[in-house]
């Protein structure tokens, strides 16, 4: 995981016209508050309590989250006006000197023999973080989250995820059960329309 993403996993249309949607979510770990705000939602997220530590910091300084807008300092939650280029290059010198940083602490912990429940927490600004997510109600995640935008800039990917949700497939006409593991969905015809069962 390097990049922001979204993929369609189960898309479903009820014959009067509800729609239920599922995708998978990859963005920075810093978005996660953000997506979390939307009480709407179905969701199941990579926890930093399952992931051994060892994996963390490898990913940490393998594919490590970087911004790639820097915003300048001013009153207010975002930026308005990125820096200048050679203080953007400053600023990823910066940043990944504090990430080495971390990753000797952590080591430092982990040596200590203390838990990932802690431990990891300090990785958390370097990751990229997957998430699926179901609803059938998007449009203020939407309208909201493409108002904000990370300390990056990037929109959480929201227009990938849009274009993806604004498609409509033919014959989409089906139910399935959020968050179950998609391999034991099975399909059952009926003369009225297709419904997906758990086996």
């Amino acid at each position: 995981m390097t990049e922001t993403s979204a993929k369609i996993l189960c898309d479903s249309v009820t014959p009067a016209g509800h729609r239920l949607t599922t995708f998978e979510g990859v963005y920075p770990r810093i978005v996660l508050a953000e997506v979390n705000t939307h009480r709407v939602f179905t969701r199941s997220s990579a926890s930093s309590r399952a992931i051994p530590v060892e994996k963390m910091i490898r990913r940490a300084l393998e594919e490590p989250y970087v911004p790639t807008h820097w915003g300048k300092n001013q009153k207010g939650m975002q930026a308005d006006e990125d820096v200048d280029p050679d203080t953007a290059r400053a600023a990823v010198e910066t940043w990944l000197r504090i990430r080495d940083g971390v990753v000797e602490g952590v080591k430092d912990l982990l040596g200590l023999g203390i838990h990932k429940q802690i431990a990891n927490r300090w990785l958390e600004p370097a990751q990229w973080h997957p998430t699926l997510i179901t609803a059938t109600e998007w449009g203020n995640f939407f309208s909201e989250a493409i108002r904000y935008t990370t300390s990056d800039r990037e929109p959480v990917t929201l227009e990938q995820k849009w274009s993806l949700l604004s498609f409509r497939g033919k014959g989409v006409n089906f139910f399935f059960t959020p968050l179950n593991q998609l391999h034991s969905l099975k399909p059952v015809t009926t003369k009225q329309q297709t419904k997906w069962t758990i086996f």
